[in-house]
């Protein structure tokens, strides 16, 4: 079962990842930076926040959690990591549950929109170079060379744990 919140202005084009502590973490656009809110059983737990790094035009952009990762509350998220214009695709990773995020890893950096985030379990797949743990995310996302909509993009992006 679930309950929902009052809305929370301001916020919209929201995406939502299950914490191991069985809370939720909310990935919102809002302007020139992603906000984020956590929230049990319909009541806001924290939040709305703005963590250092998320900058964003005021796009859509994704939030999903790794629940096989070993770090409980793992978290990537993908978005147009710029104040500028809708370009730089990039996914980002927090151990944190979101509190704090990484620089990202730039998947393209010309036009891009709206992207969707899923998650994988690779069967236990290793790096052979360094014995980690590999994670598998699948990103479609709005993408071109000209503009944003001239095609639906997919790729993989596989991250060492």
């Amino acid at each position: 079962t679930w309950k929902y919140s009052e809305p929370i202005a301001g916020l919209n084009e929201c995406s939502l990842a299950l914490l191991p502590n069985r809370s939720v973490a909310m990935n919102c656009r809002s302007g020139d930076r992603r906000q984020l809110t956590f929230s049990e059983e319909g009541e806001l737990l924290m939040g709305p926040v703005q963590p250092t790094g998320l900058v964003d035009p005021g796009c859509q952009g994704s939030i999903v959690s790794q629940p096989n990762s070993p770090s409980p509350g793992t978290l990537f998220l993908s978005n147009d990591a710029t104040t500028s214009g809708r370009y730089n695709m990039t996914v980002k990773r927090s151990d944190d549950g979101g509190i704090s995020w990484n620089e990202g890893l730039l998947v393209w950096a010309n036009h891009t929109g709206y992207s969707q985030l899923v998650a994988w379990n690779d069967d236990g797949e290793h790096s052979a170079r360094t014995g980690t743990k590999i994670t598998t995310l699948g990103l479609l996302f709005e993408v071109g060379l000209e503009s944003k909509y001239q095609a639906i993009g997919f790729t993989t992006v596989r991250i060492e744990d």
